[in-house]
């Protein structure tokens, strides 16, 4: 005999599904509305039969079948759960399911914006106020600046590298710090090096600038303060020990103002104002200006046997004071600058009338004559001891005469004979 499977009519309402006690054991129940078949089982208590339904009811609800409620629903749409089931959207209808017209191809700047993005590119300008972006996503990990300097590692003892920043009011402890830029520009007229406060004792270092050249090799310079010396000096080739400077002392081109101590090599061009020690060689005329403060030589020099050291005029026998000069060489031949054993010559040339100045037995004046062709100008011979006369011109006694030379008073006897 064949089994038969007896299906019941749905004798309920319109909306519920049958009762546990409208069926028994191994019944099948239709519910019409629902679209639902239900058979009687028993308990898992073995107390009495329930109605469970086979398959779904189309929804969304717990136990329900979904199906598919939309007629167009198409290959790659987004599936979308309904009160019915499911429905195909599509990317378009997605995009206004969620709200982002106004994202896709739309620059951040003219983007109204949303209270919940997953994911942020650069931010331009704005203020910054959500949660603290931590150091490994390129932020501070903090909510202060103070809070961000420890958290970078800035003033703490770890190593910590600037590029293309700005910063203020910065304060470096550690053992070594490097600069490497190309150019550094310090606002502050004044560099103080040595510490950053007074220091209590002498720690025999020098202070100053130490610098890298090259010249046939790698070489190092320094300029500063020699603390062993108490000095500025600058050397060239330097040795650094333990920052005590020693090296070949370097030249300087510079105008010099203030006391000088050391060697100076080559020409000195200016006044020099204040005392001068040492010795100062070079050509003559190499030397000049005033010593304005020397009052004395360093070393007294005997003049003429009288000690004088410069501070004093001194008095030489037999020049401005009464005595003998003991000379030697040619001193002793000269009279008034002139050498007694000289001639006129080696004085400066000189008229008649002053030669004749200083003579005092001279008669008469004007030209001074020598013995061939002199040209005497009304002279009064005298009685001449000797001469020829015979180029003379004498005019004749009878030619206008008077006086005895018309007429001799009395006769005169000339070579034997009257006259």
């Amino acid at each position: 005999m064949a089994n038969v499977i007896q299906i019941k009519k749905n004798a309920w309402g319109s909306t519920d599904p049958p009762a546990d006690s409208d069926v028994i054991y191994g019944e099948l129940a239709w519910e019409n509305d629902s679209k639902r078949l239900y058979i009687g089982r028993q308990s898992t208590s073995g107390g009495t039969v329930v109605a469970t339904h086979i398959g779904g009811k189309a929804g969304i609800a717990s136990n329900n079948t979904v199906i598919v409620d939309d007629a167009d629903a198409a290959d790659n749409d987004y599936a979308k759960f309904t009160a019915n089931g499911v429905e195909g959207r599509s990317y378009a209808e997605v995009k206004t399911d969620l709200s982002l017209n106004n994202v896709d191809n739309t620059a951040l700047s003219t983007w109204a914006g949303t209270s919940n993005i997953t994911t942020l590119g650069t931010i331009g300008t704005g203020t910054w106020n959500g949660a603290a972006i931590p150091v490994a996503n390129g932020g501070t990990g903090s909510t202060s600046a103070s809070d961000a300097r420890t958290a970078l590692g800035v003033g703490s003892s770890s190593d910590v590298q600037f590029a293309n920043a700005t910063v203020s009011n910065l304060t470096v402890n550690g053992t070594t710090t490097t600069v490497n830029s190309t150019t550094v520009t310090v606002d502050d007229p004044i560099l103080t090096l040595g510490g950053d406060s007074a220091p209590g004792s002498d720690d025999d270092k020098d202070r100053g600038v130490e610098f890298r050249y090259y010249s046939g090799s790698a070489k190092v310079g320094f300029f500063g303060w020699d603390d062993s010396n108490s000095r500025y000096v600058f050397y060239k080739d330097a040795t650094n020990s333990s920052e005590v400077f020693s090296g070949t002392v370097a030249s300087v081109q510079a105008d010099l103002v203030g006391n000088v101590t050391g060697n100076v090599t080559g020409n000195v061009t200016g006044n020099v104002t204040g005392n001068v020690t040492g010795n100062t060689s070079g050509s003559s005329g190499s030397c000049t200006g005033n010593a304005a403060t020397a009052t004395a030589l360093a070393t007294a020099r005997t003049i003429g046997g009288v000690s004088f050291n410069g501070t004093a005029n001194i008095s030489l026998p037999g020049v401005n004071a009464s005595g003998t000069q003991d000379t030697s060489g040619n001193a002793a031949t000269v009279t008034d600058g002139v050498y007694t054993t000289n001639n006129l010559s080696v004085m400066a040339a000189t008229t008649s009338a002053q030669l004749a100045g200083v003579i005092s037995d001279e008669t008469g004046s004007g030209a001074l004559v020598f013995a061939t062709s002199p040209t005497l100008v009304t002279p009064a011979l005298g009685t001449p001891a000797s001469g020829n006369l015979a180029n003379c011109t004498f005019p004749t006694l009878n030619q206008g005469t008077t006086g005895q030379a018309g007429s001799l008073a009395s006769s005169f006897v000339i070579d034997g004979g009257t006259f």
